[in-house]
């Protein structure tokens, strides 16, 4: 003790770190105290590496400091079997408080679930009997891009599902992950054991239409769902409608939606304008389209994301006749917002519609100077380099629009001018 003592005055924390590991390593007498000490000190300075070679002397000492080290180290370390052990050993000298049981109960199950064992997750899921935990063990997860582990999701909560007192939670968390998964049948099921009062009382009626839009497309229910909302005086039932089936990919009924609110509505919302800017040129005429959004750039004459949705429409519709409206649009946008790479693209596009190509790579400078990441900048590039005759940087930014596969309509363009001029 004087020893530590006299370390720690000089400063030397290491040092007595260091001492005690060694008399450790050399089997040489170390009082439990003094281990304690170290395997904690090891755990505040996030070693959590000498914890776990330490473990046996942790489960001698077994106080609760020193357990939670090892359990916490684990944790970190993504060492299953000993968080585990840790873990049962915690709860069997029952030194955690009542207000940390949700929360130790949650780290048990994640453990569990990750060494593979569904039983023991779904033991301490119910005994953490809480939304939050469930929610933030499935979430944490990239399901999305990995198939096992999606698989392994479903089955614990659809087991979960059987023994649960909290039908409506699990019907809520099913629907959300079978419309990640794209199962939509199975989604709209699960959103049908959801009961009203649950949506209302979690205030989730918004993202249950979600839910309906996106697996049934069926707008009665969602605007059912959404009007039960609180009121909401920024947006009407149209724009949250519009804007849920625009992100969702679903261009003919956002075309609907936001012709129904144009027509229905004063001054509709910006983004009404917008999304329909950007949607409008397979479903309507381009003297219907150009009135339209003219009327949204008199209401808002200096909304940046409209001014580029329709300088954009413009030239990717090839509008000869307003090409100098869209011109106008764009430079005014750049000047605006100066480091916005997908405007400076537009005004590159429209440049490139009206034939001046050196304009159009100028204009692409602060993309260029960028990591693109981008399919439809990429192929824009191709375009124009081609144009110019560059034919080595034409092929390299339509290949790498192939290779970010992020537009399927870039994608497919340039495919064609790489079949057409590079393949032969």
């Amino acid at each position: 003790g004087l020893l530590l003592s006299a370390y720690d005055k000089k400063g030397e924390k290491n040092k007595i770190l260091e001492l005690i590991q060694k008399r450790i390593d050399e089997d040489k007498p170390v009082t439990d105290p003094v281990k304690a000490f170290l395997i904690t000190r090891y755990f505040a300075q996030k070693e959590f590496e000498k914890v776990l070679t330490l473990q046996h002397e942790c489960f001698n000492i077994g106080t609760d400091d020193v357990l939670k080290a090892l359990f916490f180290s684990a944790i970190n370390l993504n060492e299953y079997e000993i968080g585990i052990q840790a873990g049962l050993a915690l709860e069997e000298l029952a030194t955690i408080p009542a207000e940390m049981m949700i929360s130790f109960n949650s780290y048990l199950a994640k453990l569990y679930f990750d060494s593979g064992q569904n039983d023991k997750t779904l033991e301490y899921l119910l005994k953490s009997d809480d939304l939050k935990s469930l929610t933030n063990l499935v979430f944490q997860y990239d399901f999305e891009n990995d198939d096992q582990i999606l698989k392994k999701i479903l089955l614990l909560l659809e087991e979960y599902r059987k023994v649960t007192k909290n039908k409506d939670d699990i019907a809520y968390i099913l629907a959300l992950i079978y419309s990640h998964d794209k199962d939509s049948d199975k989604s709209i099921a699960a959103m049908n054991d959801v009961s009203m009062d649950y949506l209302l009382a979690n205030n989730l009626t918004i993202a249950a239409a979600t839910i309906y839009l996106q697996n049934a497309a069926d707008i009665d229910k969602a605007r059912e769902l959404i009007e039960l909302a609180p009121p909401d005086s920024q947006f009407t039932t149209n724009d949250i409608i519009a804007g849920i089936l625009f992100g969702t990919e679903q261009d003919s009924l956002t075309f609907e939606i936001c012709l129904q609110e144009l027509n229905e509505n004063e001054k509709p919302k910006s983004t009404i304008f917008i999304q329909y800017a950007l949607v409008a040129e397979k479903y309507d005429s381009k003297s219907n389209i150009i009135e339209r959004v003219k009327r949204g750039l008199e209401m808002y004459p200096d909304n940046l994301d409209l001014m580029n949705a329709v300088g954009y429409m413009i030239a990717d519709e090839q509008i000869e006749e307003e090409y100098e409206l869209s011109l106008q649009l764009l430079e005014k946008a750049v000047q605006i917002a100066p480091e916005n790479e997908m405007i400076w693209d537009s005004l590159a596009w429209v440049y490139f519609r009206m034939g001046r190509y050196n304009d159009a790579l100028d204009a692409m400078k602060l993309p260029l100077s960028k990591e693109i990441k981008n399919s439809e900048i990429a192929y824009h590039l191709g375009e124009i380099y081609l144009k110019l005759n560059n034919k080595t940087e034409a092929e390299n930014y339509l290949k790498l629009a192939v290779e970010i596969a992020d537009d399927e309509n870039s994608i497919k363009l340039a495919e064609k001018i790489l079949e057409e001029n590079f393949r032969r």
